[in-house]
């Protein structure tokens, strides 16, 4: 059993936010609370994440886990951006047939 670093830390705390914000995705207000604790999490440990040797310090499961993590935010801006493209062509949609009327 190896003990937490700093790194696994800032990892774990990531995961859960971006898993939270996948879960309240079309929820506003808690959205922004989600986002608020990745950026305080972030704030907190920039430390240890602007060290020159920091890939050197974590371990292949940590970079896994990274990779997870930006793969995640990945899919997570592709659906905002297709909600929001939806919700504008919706928007046209509404404003058409309310002017027609």
């Amino acid at each position: 059993m190896t003990l937490p670093t700093a790194h696994s830390y800032i990892l774990k705390e990531l995961k859960n936010n971006i898993n939270l914000i996948n879960e309240d995705f079309l929820k506003p207000n808690t959205l922004i609370q989600h986002l608020s604790k990745i950026e305080t999490t972030l704030n907190k440990d920039i430390e240890n994440l602007d060290t020159k040797d920091f890939s050197k310090n974590i371990d292949k499961n940590e970079k896994l886990e990274i990779s997870k993590i930006l793969q995640k935010i990945k899919v997570l801006e592709k659906s905002a951006n297709q909600k929001i493209a939806w919700a504008k062509e919706f928007s046209k949609f509404l404003k058409r047939h309310s002017d027609s009327k």
